[in-house]
């Protein structure tokens, strides 16, 4: 199944930082370089993660300004290649009265209808001009098509669902256990009391979003848990996250949250490390594992699944050619497997093959191995990704 995570940080950064207030810019641009750090590294982590990351946007693209920035042209295009970037334009709402009306239901519901704020093409361009690059018109033109393509947006009935499921939840009295209990009138409630029912039908309406788009989300909702099934699928990602630091801890190796930080991993070189075939080939395999294992069983799971896959070198090819000599390794290039013993022994009995010493012959078993008994022979197992993707970096 895919792995897609919302992430909404991204836009609370860049709209944060890229329209400063003025009396909020002293005191802002002191941590900036602290805020920056954590939202690289947060969302690279979440790129090697997950199939991908749909970022919420509200107006003006700023997480778009931000990507470019990061990755560069190149970079981010190649990220949209891989299907592995969306963009939901957020244009439902719910309110609440601030004023103390009686008789009038606290809450309220909306959908944006100013260009920026509703349509991708405007929203987008007005993400281009923040840029700190020119991009001429030809490029921008056929960036602005594909970036359309990974564009998504609500139901314009959310919002008016949601602010209808808090009313009914009040009545109902289903957010007694949110420290909201239906012990008055729902239109006497107070301005605190319809603040806080404004927020459980706010997570109703990203919550429902998120069902309704198939994504994941690293936040915490009170609202999943009157619900255990919205549960188990929107916290997803976060059991994804715990299983991989798990079995990057089995391994002996920092997790993807350590290796940016140390700049081990560098932001501009993700979308290539994300597309190798081992690194999508891992994202499936632990996706699924989430499915069917605990996490008190992984361990177990992990080491299984790279010894149900006995190794070509473990067998009696290997002995056979260990004997025989490097120059064997040569020779069975091209051959197919199941004829890779005969080859061998072909090529002795015409007496070419001489014997050399071990080490040298480790040497070719690995370089073979490498170079084309990998997938062919062994079989894929998760041990691959760290030994050709993880480790080779962090050497």
């Amino acid at each position: 199944m895919s792995s897609f995570i919302f992430y909404k940080q991204l836009s609370d950064f860049t709209r944060k930082y890229y329209f400063l207030n003025k009396n909020e810019t002293k005191h802002d641009l002191v941590n900036y370089p602290i805020e920056l750090s954590r939202i690289l590294s947060e969302f690279g982590e979440l790129l090697l993660r997950h199939d991908g990351v749909a970022i919420k946007v509200y107006g003006e693209n700023t997480p778009l300004t931000f990507l470019i920035n990061a990755f560069g042209v190149k970079g981010f295009e190649a990220l949209l290649e891989q299907n592995s970037i969306h963009f939901v334009l957020w244009t439902p709402l719910v309110t609440f009265n601030v004023d103390e009306n009686k008789g009038i239901m606290p809450l309220q519901s909306g959908y944006l209808n100013s260009k920026v704020h509703c349509d991708p093409e405007a929203s987008i361009e007005a993400g281009l001009n923040l840029l700190n690059q020119n991009i001429n018109t030809k490029k921008k033109r056929k960036l602005i098509n594909k970036i359309l393509k990974v564009y998504r947006l609500p139901d314009e009935k959310t919002a008016g669902e949601s602010a209808r499921f808090g009313h009914e939840g009040y009545k109902s009295n289903i957010f007694s256990d949110l420290g909201l209990p239906n012990n008055k009138d729902i239109m006497e409630l107070n301005i605190d009391e319809r603040n806080k029912l404004c927020s459980f039908a706010s997570e109703s309406m990203e919550v429902s979003v998120l069902s309704a788009l198939k994504y994941s989300s690293i936040d915490d909702y009170n609202i999943l848990s009157i619900n255990k099934n919205i549960i188990d699928r929107i916290h997803k990602a976060k059991q994804i996250s715990q299983y991989e630091d798990k079995i990057f801890e089995l391994e002996n190796i920092p997790n993807f949250h350590e290796l940016i930080r140390r700049k081990l991993i560098k932001i501009e070189d993700i979308p290539e490390l994300r597309a190798k075939d081992s690194s999508v080939k891992f994202r499936s395999w632990i996706d699924d594992l989430t499915y069917h294992t605990d996490i008190e069983e992984l361990a177990k799971e992990y080491i299984s699944s790279i010894t149900e896959n006995k190794s070509f070198f473990d067998s009696k090819h290997v002995k056979i050619i260990k004997s025989l000599g490097i120059v064997a390794l040569s020779f069975t290039i091209g051959n197919s497997i199941d004829g890779l013993t005969g080859a061998v022994i072909g090529g002795a009995i015409g007496g070419t093959l001489g014997k050399i010493s071990e080490p040298a012959i480790d040497l070719g078993l690995n370089l073979l191995d490498s170079v084309y008994l990998d997938g062919l022979v062994k079989g894929w197992t998760p041990k691959h990704y760290f030994n050709k993707v993880i480790k080779p970096i962090i050497k």
